[in-house]
């Protein structure tokens, strides 16, 4: 995620024209904590085997 994180600034900072990259990866990156978030609390919003 710090890599997708530094690979979207390095797209800015080298390669402006390219914003739309930039925006993807973020996004990405984004999404990744929030599923690698809601993986590692699933006990604690659903009670154990119940999904």
């Amino acid at each position: 995620m710090i890599l997708l994180f530094l690979a979207c600034l390095a797209v800015l900072y080298f390669k402006p024209q390219k914003e739309g990259l930039a925006f993807l990866l973020f996004w990405c990156a984004t999404g990744l904590c929030f599923f690698m978030y809601m993986v590692g609390s699933i006990n604690a919003i659903l009670p154990n085997m119940t999904y």
